[in-house]
């Protein structure tokens, strides 16, 4: 994404990445941990649109005001049922990982 963002005329300088995280929750914490350090707590969240309702509730758990703007997934019926049963597991699932 930050290759795009750049290769659009986004100065590089002008992105904050955040490379570490290995799940969602993981993630919404670097995040919000990289953004209190400029004082921001409101961010827009782009992520695909049937992975956005678990994405806002964990970056809202960590205290950011969330814009969504959900990708839409052009994917094949049985691909897309596939991926629905597995953002309902993670979200089963996340409640006992450890936040």
């Amino acid at each position: 994404m930050a290759q795009w963002l750049v290769a659009r005329g986004t100065a590089p300088e002008a992105l904050i990445l955040e490379r570490e995280s290995l799940t969602t929750r993981q993630n919404a914490r670097k995040v919000a941990q990289l953004l209190a350090l400029r004082g921001w707590r409101r961010i827009g969240l782009v992520t695909s649109d049937f992975h956005m309702r678990r994405a806002i509730r964990l970056f809202r758990e960590e205290g950011l005001s969330v814009e969504p703007f959900g990708a839409r997934s052009e994917l094949g019926y049985f691909t897309e049922k596939r991926l629905i049963v597995r953002e309902l597991c993670a979200m089963v699932l996340g409640h006992f990982e450890p936040r």
